[in-house]
């Protein structure tokens, strides 16, 4: 275990206080997070559930996650009835903006 946080710690995914010999993410970690939200790629894994329940109930779905004290589209798909919410893939909106925000953040630990 000692070898894998030393070599996560060299190339930056981790910072390791010298005192208190405690692990935190570090700056590489951070770049790897943002490459990874710009790819697209994780917004493609939830839209085949997303499909189905627009099959199911012909309303928009939406998927929402926590972003700091916000909340962001991560990904999706429009209803097909007169009456449709469009979400933008990325918006970020605060908190406690909306249902989902207030679904998220109804239980989640306060930092």
């Amino acid at each position: 275990m000692q070898r894998l946080l030393t070599t996560l710690s060299a190339r930056g995914f981790l910072l390791c206080d010298e005192n208190s010999r405690r692990y935190r993410p570090g700056p590489a970690l951070s770049r790897l997070a943002r490459v990874s939200e710009h790819s697209g790629v994780l917004s493609s894994i939830p839209r085949p559930v997303l499909a189905r329940l627009l099959r199911e109930t012909g309303e928009s779905v939406v998927l929402n996650v926590p972003h700091g004290g916000s909340h962001r589209c991560e990904a999706a798909v429009d209803g097909t009835g007169p009456v449709r919410y469009t979400a933008i893939i990325g918006a970020v909106m605060l908190g406690h903006a909306g249902a989902s925000g207030h679904a998220i953040f109804a239980y989640h630990p306060r930092t």
